[in-house]
């Protein structure tokens, strides 16, 4: 009767409604699948080797990390070092330039009109007095002459 059901209509599946067996062990051990065993290969008494190759890379790969680090800390002591430096010359270049100012000072100081005036009275020197300048005038009968090149001997030939 199932199967004139099943067959008359499709829409409906009534074997979903029906109450199901429990599987028999016979029947659960059908689906398992047998798989053909494999030998596991086991090695008794070796270690994992390190290869050459990847004892040398890891060597290399430290040896340049160290000196990357080595770099970087010469680095920042040469830098501190040069920072230190600049600011000792900055320093220097401070003090020069006042020292440069109080000696531009002092020469001001000796060379004015008034110090200058007061040594040249101390060693006998007058002041210039516009009595004393007579102006010399020249007569329209005076005339001043330029002497003339004398040529060589060779030159008044050619």
């Amino acid at each position: 009767m199932k199967m004139a059901l099943q067959q008359r209509s499709a829409a409906y599946d009534i074997s979903r409604f029906e109450e199901k067996k429990p599987a028999t062990e016979s029947e659960k051990r059908d689906n398992i699948l047998k798989l053909p065993k494999k030998k596991a290969k086991v090695n008794v008494g070796k270690k994992n080797e390190l290869k050459p190759a990847t004892v040398l890379l890891a060597g290399v790969t430290f040896l340049l990390s160290v000196a990357v680090v080595w770099t970087m800390l010469l680095n920042q002591v040469t830098l501190a070092e040069l920072t230190a430096q600049i600011n000792n010359n900055a320093a220097q270049l401070e003090e020069c330039k006042s020292e440069n100012t109080q000696w531009q000072m002092k020469l001001e100081e000796k060379f004015s009109p008034e110090n200058v005036t007061q040594h040249a009275l101390a060693l006998g020197m007058v002041p210039n007095n516009s009595g004393r300048v007579e102006c010399l005038g020249l007569h329209p009968e005076d005339k001043a002459e330029l002497p003339q090149k004398r040529e060589c001997g060779v030159t008044r030939i050619f």
